[in-house]
């Protein structure tokens, strides 16, 4: 997917690690009645819904899309700079997403991670890493099954620490 910016980096990524959203996908042409228009367009799909992706002031959207868009029962999503460079949510998203290319957790260490948390619904990082057996990269693991759709880590609440709500995503 086309991100020409670290604005649009850093809005994909927080759509990426948010639960609610089920797909995001990129457009460089839609067919609309019969024509073929350039969009050059991100969607998100959250639930049955569809919005269309703008991050402003970096990717302005052209009000013609904006418009087929909305003629087509789709919403206007807008994430504005100011939105995603908060701190210190933007950090702990940016040290979350490092561990993208982590994403293969060992089976013994996901096993475990899952049956703490679907036993206890959200508990915090530091009170699940302490309960996961054995030596390695627990945290890491943690964070790369938050990249990967499987656990969620509230960053909006705390920064990313001991304190950090973690669920598993159903």
């Amino acid at each position: 997917m086309p991100a020409q910016d670290i604005t649009t980096v850093d809005a994909l990524t927080r759509l990426t690690l948010d639960p609610t959203v089920i797909a995001i996908n990129y457009f460089d042409q839609i067919d609309a009645a019969g024509t073929r228009l350039q969009t050059d367009a991100i969607f998100v799909r959250r639930s049955n819904t569809y919005s269309l992706l703008e991050v402003v002031p970096s990717r302005r959207v052209s009000k013609s899309i904006v418009e087929l868009t909305r003629n087509m029962g789709l919403r206007h999503l807008i994430l504005t700079d100011d939105e995603l460079l908060m701190q210190p949510r933007l950090h702990s998203e940016r040290e979350i997403w490092r561990h993208s290319t982590n994403a293969v957790v060992p089976v013994h260490l996901r096993m475990q991670i899952l049956a703490r948390l679907n036993g206890r619904g959200v508990i915090n990082m530091e009170e699940l890493l302490a309960s996961i057996n054995g030596f390695g990269l627990k945290r890491e693991a943690v964070l790369a099954l938050a990249c990967a759709g499987i656990v969620e880590i509230d960053v909006t609440t705390v920064p990313l620490g001991p304190g950090s709500p973690i669920r598993a995503v159903a």
